[in-house]
């Protein structure tokens, strides 16, 4: 509905208070555009005769006298404070949508000052825009003015997130390998691999053991594999703890303020809470538990 969108009818009548009068909008435009193409004949036509000319100009001064620019211009700067209110009205509801859909779903909401905490997604707002991160990544951006359809598009991403081919344990040996492969590249410091370093190595460990990629090792065949896939894999296949059946568990070394500093670490999303956060990862190792 357009009063959702933050949309104004265009026939709608316009109080100017400057003038004390009321002015439609659309016979102000009508006018400046009778204006325009009267002026127009002077540059465009240049058979025209000077009678025809000063015939131009004549009805070109004559459509502005009858607005006044003055005028005009009030009316147009009333017509944009009254859609610039109406589309803060409408944004500010868009949040409050969300928040109505997250909890009828039975998805714990966490709002704040800038952004909303929900189903591991942090939420955040620019005018239309809408940024969805996960812990320290950013995953997408997208204009979405109303919340419940933007509580839709975050079941749709939540569910390309938790559908991506991987299974627990496939992901752990990938972590083991990409920290073997890490090790043996000189990449790690002192058996521990920073998980940003990490990162592009399991990339390339995974896609390893696509078949398709291996039969015909193209581009087409590549499967990207996003930091935020990585980070919510991290999250949601680590929620039992990272202990594996052969007795292994993955390590993590707390970061310190210098790697956060530079952007060496990353945050994880927390997926059963609020979203508020999970823990920060510095550097990486397998340990025999």
């Amino acid at each position: 509905m357009a009063g959702e969108q933050g949309e104004l009818p265009l026939g709608k009548e316009t109080t100017n208070p400057d003038a004390g009068v009321s002015q439609s909008l659309p016979d102000v435009l009508k006018t400046l555009d009778r204006a325009r193409k009267n002026v127009g004949l002077l540059v465009k036509a240049k058979d025209v005769s000077r009678a025809g000319r000063i015939s131009a100009l004549d009805k070109a001064i004559a459509a502005l006298q009858e607005i006044e620019p003055e005028r005009a211009l009030s009316v147009l700067n009333h017509e944009r404070s009254e859609l610039v209110r109406s589309r803060d009205e409408a944004l500010e509801r868009r949040r409050e949508n969300l928040v109505r859909a997250a909890k009828e779903a039975g998805w714990p909401i966490k709002r704040l000052k800038e952004y909303d905490f929900t189903g591991g997604f942090q939420v955040s707002y620019k005018a239309e825009r809408v940024t969805l991160r996960l812990g320290s990544e950013s995953l997408t951006t997208f204009d979405e003015q109303d919340g419940a359809s933007l509580f839709s598009r975050l079941q749709e991403e939540r569910s390309k997130l938790d559908g991506f081919p991987f299974a627990r344990a496939d992901f752990i040996e990938s972590i083991k390998d990409a920290i073997h492969l890490a090790r043996r590249q000189g990449k790690d410091r002192g058996g521990k691999v920073p998980i940003r370093t990490l990162y592009p190595l399991f990339v390339l460990v995974r896609q390893s053991r696509d078949e398709r990629f291996i039969k015909r090792p193209v581009t087409k065949s590549f499967t990207e594999y996003s930091m935020a896939q990585f980070v919510y894999d991290l999250a949601r296949f680590g929620r039992d703890g990272w202990k594996t059946d052969r007795g292994e568990r993955l390590c993590n070394q707390p970061p310190n303020m210098a790697s956060i500093a530079k952007g060496a670490t990353v945050t994880l999303p927390s997926l059963d809470g609020d979203g508020s956060g999970g823990p920060q990862l510095g550097a990486v190792w397998i340990d025999r538990a």
